[in-house]
Formats: C-alpha cells, sequence, structure tokens
C-alpha cells in the first residue's frame, strides 16, 4: 500500500477521471430511474386554460357577491360545460353554467360556486340556480398557468426520473427524452475461501455476499451492472478474468485481495495489466486498503473484502464516481448533520470512521443511535441503520456532539 490519504484527495483523484459521457433517446415509459442528459423546458401552460377545481357553477361575481340565505340570488342555468368540453359562448350577466371539475371556465365568468352552496330546479319552465352563499371573487378556479408556464424549466440536466418527473413529462405531451446510458459495471469478488450459489459450503468457506451487495447498490444508482463468479487467489486466472473485464466494461469494481498479505494479489494483477493507479490505501475505517485507477479512461476500483468495509468504501467511493458520470445534479453523498446517541468508546485516530446508526428525531434534532456492536466484521448491524455516522479525525466521540452523517 501507499502513503494513505485523505477521502477527500482520494475523491478529487476520481472525480478527474469521470469521462464517460454516452446518452440515448428513450421513451417515457422507459425512463424511470434514468438521469436526463439535457435541460427540459414546458412546452404549454399547465392548465392551458382556466380550469374549475371542484363540482359547481360559473358565474359573475358581481351577481352573486351579497348573495345569503336571507337574501338568494336566482341564476339562469343555460349551458352544461363537464370536463373535457368547451363552453361555447361567453356568459352574460344573469347566467350561471352549470361546470364540472377540471372543465374550463366560460368566458365572462370570474367565479365558481360549489354546489353545495346552491339549490338547483325547474323554475318557470327554465333550468335555475339559487346561490344562497357568497363567496369570495376567483373563488375555485385555477388561472392558466398556475402550474406551470410555456418556456419555463421544467427538469434540469443531471435530474433523476422519478414518478414525478414521468407526471410533469407526461402533462406536456413529452413522450421522447434524451437520458444518460447507464455505463455498464462488471463486478468481481475475489478469494479462495468464497462459495458461489449452489456451491457446497464446508468448514472455513463463506458464501459470496459482496457481490449481490454491490450489485443491489451500483443498479439502484442508475448503472448496468454485470456480476461474475468468485475468482480464487490466483495470479494466472486473476489476470484472465481481470483482461476480460477491462476489455468489456465501462467500469470495474472488485472486491478482496487488495491489503498486503501473501494473497492480496489484485492490485499486482491490476498494474501489469496496464491500470493507472489512482491511490492504494485511504485515511478511512472499514476499508483503509481500497484501491483505485484508470485504465484506458475507465475507473477500477478494488475495495476491501470485508463486507461491512466494501459497503463503506463502495458507498464513499464508487457511488460518487458513478453519479458523476451519470452527470447527477448532487453527485455527492448526501448529508446532514445529527447528534450522537449510545455512542461506542473509541480512541482517536487518523482516519475517517464511519459508524452505522439509526436517525430519529427528539426535541426538534436529529440524533443518531450509533450503540451496540461496531467492530469491522459485522455487517448485521447495517439491516436497521439508515445512516452512516461520520467521525473525523479531531471530533470528539461524546453523548449529543454534532457529526456529519451519510444518508444510507
Amino acid at each position: 500500500m501507499d502513503a494513505l490519504i485523505p477521502i477527500d484527495e482520494a475523491l478529487t483523484r476520481i472525480y478527474t477521471h469521470c469521462l464517460y459521457h454516452k446518452t440515448e433517446f428513450v421513451d417515457l415509459d422507459a425512463s424511470l430511474g434514468k438521469i436526463l442528459a439535457e435541460d427540459v423546458c414546458a412546452i404549454r401552460d399547465v392548465p392551458s386554460f382556466d380550469r374549475a377545481m371542484l363540482d359547481g357553477y360559473a358565474v359573475r361575481y358581481d351577481d352573486v357577491k351579497n348573495a345569503n340565505r336571507e337574501h338568494p340570488v336566482l341564476l339562469d342555468v343555460t349551458q352544461h360545460v363537464p370536463a373535457g368540453s368547451v363552453p361555447d359562448r361567453k356568459l352574460q350577466h344573469g347566467e350561471a353554467f352549470r361546470t364540472m371539475t377540471g372543465a374550463p371556465i366560460a368566458e365572462g365568468a370570474d367565479t365558481l360556486i360549489q354546489q353545495e352552496f346552491t339549490d338547483f330546479g325547474e323554475k318557470e319552465n327554465a333550468k335555475k340556480v339559487t346561490i344562497f352563499r357568497t363567496v369570495q371573487k376567483g373563488e375555485a378556479i385555477q388561472a392558466q398557468g398556475h402550474d406551470i408556464k410555456a418556456g419555463q424549466l421544467l427538469l434540469t440536466k443531471g435530474s433523476k426520473i422519478g414518478p414525478v418527473e414521468i407526471s410533469l413529462l407526461a402533462s406536456q405531451g413529452i413522450f421522447e427524452l434524451t437520458v444518460m446510458t447507464p455505463p455498464q459495471i462488471g463486478i468481481y469478488s475475489t478469494g479462495s475461501e468464497i462459495v458461489e450459489k449452489g456451491g457446497q459450503w464446508k468448514n472455513g468457506k463463506i458464501y459470496n455476499s459482496n457481490t449481490p451487495m454491490l450489485s443491489g447498490l451500483l443498479r439502484n444508482a442508475g448503472a448496468d451492472v454485470f456480476s461474475h463468479p468468485a475468482v480464487m487467489d490466483n495470479h494466472e486466472i486473476l489476470h484472465e478474468r481481470f483482461q476480460d473485464a477491462l476489455m468489456r466494461y465501462d467500469m470495474v469494481v472488485t472486491t478482496g485481495g487488495v491489503s498486503v498479505g501473501d494473497y492480496d494479489l489484485t492490485p499486482k494483477v491490476l498494474e501489469d495489466l496496464g491500470v493507472e493507479r489512482l491511490f492504494w490505501g485511504v485515511f478511512i475505517r472499514p476499508g483503509t486498503p481500497v484501491y483505485a485507477g484508470v485504465y484506458q479512461n475507465k475507473l477500477v476500483f478494488a475495495l476491501s473484502g470485508n463486507p461491512p468495509a466494501a459497503f463503506v468504501n463502495a458507498h464513499v467511493f464508487v457511488l460518487p464516481a458513478l453519479r458523476k458520470i451519470l452527470q447527477m445534479k448532487d453527485h455527492g453523498i448526501r448529508q446532514m448533520t445529527a447528534r450522537l446517541h449510545h455512542v461506542p468508546m473509541k480512541k482517536k485516530v487518523k482516519h475517517t470512521r464511519f459508524l452505522t446508526g439509526w436517525l430519529f428525531e427528539k426535541d426538534s434534532e436529529w440524533w443518531i443511535d450509533v450503540g451496540g456492536d461496531q467492530s469491522a466484521g459485522t455487517m448485521s448491524r447495517f439491516v436497521h441503520a439508515n445512516a452512516l455516522a461520520r467521525i473525523e479525525p479531531g471530533d470528539e466521540m461524546f453523548e449529543g456532539e454534532r457529526v456529519r452523517v451519510d444518508l444510507i
């Protein structure tokens, strides 16, 4: 390993090589989870006309402004306007148009009286509505462009497409859009002790948990992930698998074999294949012996084989790199501050430490409970965690101390 570097320095080196910029054209139906590759502006106003916000009667305010139960106002109902239709003429004094939710408001009308404040019936061979309560002028009418104005910036480049974004685009009649093409990422766990799904477990062996974990993290972040069987600690086999990976994928992520033991072969094999080292070793716990390099403008990450450390390495280095590659608006780690609760006894070190915890609110403040087993080999503690307390080298670890928190 090299001399250890701080996390921010490691990220700076990574970001310099986030150069993948492929885009594609997709249907709106296939856009969920994709990242917009360009700004999108509104084509039309929403609503595109003054519309009724409830069922009632479109009227002129001057005709009904004094209406009450003692002195109701009687108006002629001369037209029925359901949603999807358009009034065929201007509303006149003394008239009311029966207007349903979502329907256009007739020209000449400036107020909508909800039907609960009225009584409708036939009087003198004509349809009449009795209005027995006044309302504010403009009541229950949503003006054209109230929500969105034509030409306004609707969504910005780097936005992740979710259900709300899909709704906005559909409301504009935008059913095709340009998005970032997800990078293809190959994942390889290394170690002769690893048993794959369907393999025979025996004493001294462990099932492969890193590959499915990393696959889920990266897929959820927007990548196309290709998981491979674990590779045993053999220089020739590692060389063959990694060579194929470097040719095939836009990014390669490995776990295991990255420390300084007799069978920690990954960095040596990668560099034999032409990977240029960015760093090997960071002031971070868990996951100090993390490696990053570049091969023909492709990022290569070799993470710790310890599952909690692999998770933290991926959270701190790989996911921000992927978001940067996808040109997401906020490619960094989602952070906030919180006060420590159930603080474990930890001596000061030069490393930035990440403690799993549960965020909760108390007395209008956010706290993070970091109690329990925080040892490096305990993965079960992540099950109920929703955040990582980030303890910097100079931070005091006392109950109630405010620290940075990464959301996971």
